[in-house]
């Protein structure tokens, strides 16, 4: 599986895209992740187009506590920002297919991206993947950044974890710097009463350095 996880990861960041490719380094009290975005037309039309979200994230103390996260997918436009996707979901060791819907919309000082999916997989998991940009002009040269990033996963029994990724700061040049916020609940086990589980709740506050291409 590891193999079959490599290839498709090789093979989905060497399509030539046309748009806008992000890297980021996020330093918390817990962590340090490195994200790359990747996104934009397949061809000359408009209709066909790629998104790629992948993070490694490193923990400081506990290298099983580490995670590779992939999310990529091919989208074709119906309408109106509105459109079909496939493609598939990579956590770790685990790849799963998903297809969905997606929106997408952008202005001088917004943007969205939607992706309402399905996972196949042996308990079939519904996902919401939501992407929120404000950058408004503070000067020439100067832009206010923020972005919130809510990613929530569940089976058709209860939810499996949740993960909201907030940054606010400045965007100097296509340089964009300031502080930033992870937070997850994630659903566990619990010891104390059999076949029940847990949410167990995770904060790190950080500082955030990225750059668009």
């Amino acid at each position: 599986m590891k193999k079959v996880i490599f290839i498709f990861i090789l093979l989905i960041n060497c399509i030539p895209v046309k748009g806008q490719n992000i890297a980021e380094v996020f330093a918390n009290n817990q962590n340090v992740s490195h994200e790359i975005w990747l996104g934009g037309a397949l061809t000359d039309s408009t209709q066909l187009g790629f998104f790629n979200y992948t993070r490694f994230r490193l923990d400081y103390e506990s290298s099983e506590a580490n995670e590779f996260l992939s999310y990529s997918t091919i989208n074709y436009e119906l309408m109106n920002g509105f459109g079909l996707f496939g493609g598939a979901y990579v956590l770790d060791n685990e790849f799963y297919p998903v297809v969905g819907m997606s929106y997408f919309v952008q202005t001088e000082n917004w943007l969205v991206n939607a992706f309402p999916s399905l996972e196949f997989r042996d308990d079939p998991n519904v996902e919401l993947f939501l992407f929120f940009q404000f950058h408004p002009k503070i000067s020439k040269e100067l832009r206010l950044f923020s972005q919130l990033i809510i990613n929530s996963n569940f089976d058709f029994d209860q939810h499996n974890f949740s993960e909201q990724n907030l940054r606010v700061g400045l965007d100097y040049r296509s340089f964009q710097f300031g502080i930033g916020l992870d937070s997850s609940q994630v659903e566990v086990q619990n010891g104390a009463v059999p076949n029940t589980t847990t949410t167990d709740f995770n904060i790190n506050l950080g500082v955030f350095l990225r750059k668009e291409f």
